[in-house]
């Protein structure tokens, strides 16, 4: 059925059972196997923690890339007769993120806009997208 919703009320009602204290001699405590310690991995790097400054988060911090796609290359392709996979090769981006992210970028995405801009690309009108 899955587990129980854990009560506060239910897990104070609960007593422990009875404490036992034992008490051992030197010897039993040295008779008794050390625990071993955790082999420490060998393809594991060591952690360490360190102050975490502003000068190290400006450092780590990445600069914006410049868009490696532009409406005007993937518009000249088309316009010059190749198809929308021949310019993703061309461009060096997938069809899924051309239909899926750029086309909206570019409000390119729906029935016959595509064409319409290639079209209007072609008779040199240029879109501000």
């Amino acid at each position: 059925m899955g587990k129980p919703i854990p009560n506060r009320r239910h897990e104070t009602d609960t007593l422990s059972g009875e404490v036992k204290t034992y008490f051992m001699t030197p010897e039993q405590i040295a008779a008794l196997t050390p625990a071993k310690p955790v082999p420490r991995s060998q393809n594991k790097k060591q952690m360490v923690f360190a102050a975490d400054t502003n000068e190290d988060r400006a450092r780590r911090r990445k600069a914006p890339k410049p868009s490696k796609v532009t409406k005007d290359d993937y518009m000249a392709l088309r316009a010059a007769g190749k198809s929308q996979m021949e310019c993703v090769k061309a461009l060096g981006i997938t069809i899924s993120s051309l239909r899926n992210y750029w086309f909206k970028r570019w409000r390119l995405n729906g029935f016959g806009v595509e064409g319409q801009a290639i079209a209007k690309y072609i008779k040199g009108e240029r879109d501000d997208n």
